[in-house]
């Protein structure tokens, strides 16, 4: 009874941190287009920077200032767990800066197909009925918002979004498979990896104060926080689901753009945005409503 009901309560917080994820993700289109003059190797040097400093105060401090042995503990999968994350957010910058914000995360709210096939192929990870009923209502959502999606142009940022796409369906398969792993240090791994590819990249680290510590701001809040919520979440909950819970982030994404840059939203993105919230929501509910099975790592923890 008491392993049942442990089980149930990670479950839960799981749900939690996943849609919060979302939440705080959603803003960064609001943020890139408030950078002045910064270009995106610059943005993401600083960005990625900051989210590492972050994340490796947080991780020194839970390992009580052991941050190497905690690096050292995520192995090979941690690295790709890393190396995927730092594709997929230098992709995601570049495509929410050739096209609109609204463009990349309608395709990037493709990832829970990505994700709930390659959970069942790699991990035999069975869907539920009512996940399948509600990612069919998404579908039909997210159809509505590319009905007006792509009239604004810029082929090449579609193109980015949906290998951001693909990354991240990796990613949360790869994070599900490991959850006797904890995967945050990863996190650190993926920093280091793009500000150094972006240090060499950028064609000078001389930018405004202002981008500067926009793009901090980037890193250290909606990136570090963002991804480290996901990543804890994504071990008690199963990968269909969490992919499912990210699509808040697409629907509040060009939200964000519209309320505060005018960056204004067909009436289609609002229908869509409005069937794909509900079915995120929906899907959570009946989450909470039912225990899931114990796994074999939750009996054995």
């Amino acid at each position: 009874m008491t392993g049942g009901t442990g089980t149930s309560d990670r479950y839960t917080l799981g749900i939690g941190l996943v849609v919060l994820s979302a939440l705080v993700l959603s803003t960064l289109g609001i943020g890139l287009r408030h950078i002045e003059a910064a270009s995106g190797w610059q943005i993401l040097f600083y960005r990625s920077l900051s989210f590492t400093l972050t994340l490796a105060l947080i991780v020194g401090v839970r390992s009580r200032g052991k941050l190497l042995s905690a690096l050292i503990s995520v192995g090979w999968k941690g690295v790709v767990v890393a190396t995927l994350l730092a594709m997929g957010s230098t992709m995601m910058v570049f495509s929410m800066l050739n096209t609109t914000v609204a463009n990349t995360t309608f395709v990037v709210s493709t990832t829970p197909f990505i994700a709930a096939a390659l959970g069942w192929l790699i991990l035999r990870e069975a869907v539920a009925p009512s996940t399948c009923g509600l990612m069919g209502a998404a579908i039909g959502g997210i159809g509505l918002m590319l009905t007006d999606g792509l009239q604004g142009g810029g082929l090449a940022g579609v193109a980015l979004a949906f290998g951001v796409a693909l990354s991240a369906g990796l990613m949360l398969v790869m994070v599900r498979g490991s959850r006797d792993v904890d995967m945050i240090p990863a996190l650190i791994l993926a920093g280091l990896m793009t500000t150094v590819v972006t240090g060499f990249m950028a064609p000078s680290l001389d930018i405004s104060s202002h981008d500067r510590w926009l793009s901090f701001g980037l890193g250290a809040g909606q990136y570090a926080i963002g991804f480290a919520l996901l990543i804890a979440g994504t071990r008690f909950v199963p990968v269909a689901q969490v992919a499912l819970l990210t699509l808040i982030e697409a629907v509040l994404g060009p939200v964000w753009v519209w309320l505060w840059v005018d960056e204004t939203p067909s009436t289609y993105t609002l229908i869509g945005g409005a069937i794909v919230l509900s079915a995120t929501l929906v899907q959570a509910l009946l989450g909470l409503k039912s225990r899931p099975p114990a796994s074999a790592s939750d009996r054995t923890a």
